[in-house]
């Protein structure tokens, strides 16, 4: 339902009262995320800004309102500069209010940092694992900091690299976001159109998959537990369902091939950088008692689980 604040939407029927909230600021482009993720065992409550820029402060503080049923309220904050301030506005501003609030950072992209600075990672699609742990948790009645806490260990488990075939384009002027020639591919990309690390010729899907499997499972390295990890192949804007079935096959077989099994993955298009074709990896090493919160259910209208 949309507030009494523009620009903040939240459940049309709020959880019991007594249970954790969780609430999100971010920017426009990416539908449909993160309004499509407001329901049970997900989102209270989302404040949105224009195209990439981050909500403001004051809005994200409303949201947080809008979530809160008294327990407190956990701030989900994907690592970019413009979220990350106005996440500290909105806290500061929401802790005047009375409400006690704790903000996770999400940092999930393996392109931006090494695995020893990971808190310094950008944030990509690979928040869905937290936000659904953490949804889980605050829906069964978990306290703030035990949510605040699974959500965070989620976060470090969790890889992500990007890949674009094709580069946005402004809705505004209709301008790329970035260069790339013709019959190549960026790996590394960011959900604001930021170019990525590597530009190389085209490659078929399944070498693409497998240079971020070489990537991202040795990232993850002692943190797999079981040799299970969880899969989310998720679409940038102009990429079909069935090219992102083909890729996940290939995942399923790379993780394969080294000696790890899916314990279980996510395929759609959920957040979206205009109309950039491509793709983004998300691999998670949930451990058994992570992996019970993700099993839980969950509804809202673009994410139902199981």
């Amino acid at each position: 339902r949309q507030t009494a604040t523009p620009g903040v939407l939240a459940r049309a029927t709020p959880k019991a009262a007594g249970k954790v909230g969780l609430a999100i600021g971010h920017g426009g482009g990416h539908t449909p995320s993160m309004a499509g993720f407001i329901g049970e065992g997900l989102l209270d409550a989302d404040a949105y800004g224009p195209l990439f820029t981050c909500a403001s402060g004051v809005r994200i503080a409303a949201a947080i309102a809008e979530a809160d049923r008294g327990a407190g309220v956990v701030l989900l904050v994907s690592n970019h500069a413009g979220d990350v301030l106005n996440a500290r506005l909105a806290v500061r501003r929401a802790e005047q209010l009375g409400i006690m609030t704790r903000s996770v950072l999400l940092t999930d992209d393996v392109a931006t940092a090494p695995r020893e600075r990971y808190l310094e990672r950008r944030g990509l699609g690979g928040l869905l694992f937290a936000l659904k742990v953490g949804g889980a948790a605050a829906e069964a009645g978990c306290g703030l900091d035990e949510v605040a806490e699974l959500m965070t260990r989620v976060n470090e488990r969790t890889a992500t690299l990007a890949v674009a075939v094709k580069a946005p384009t402004h809705p505004a002027t209709g301008k790329l976001l970035f260069d790339l020639a013709p019959g190549h591919i960026e790996i590394g990309t960011g959900v604001h159109g930021e170019s990525g690390v590597y530009s190389g010729p085209h490659l078929p899907a399944d070498q693409i998959v497998d240079l971020l499997l070489d990537r991202l499972v040795p990232d993850l390295g002692g943190l797999i537990v079981n040799d299970r990890v969880w899969a989310f192949v998720n679409g940038a804007g102009a990429t079909s369902m069935m090219e992102l079935h083909i890729l996940y096959r290939r995942v399923a077989q790379g993780l394969a091939a080294r000696g790890l099994s899916l314990a279980d993955g996510v395929v759609n298009t959920y957040f979206t950088t205009q109309d950039m074709a491509g793709f983004s990896l998300s691999l998670c090493a949930l451990d058994d008692e992570l992996a019970r919160w993700w099993d839980a259910p969950a509804r809202s209208a673009y994410f139902h689980h199981p």
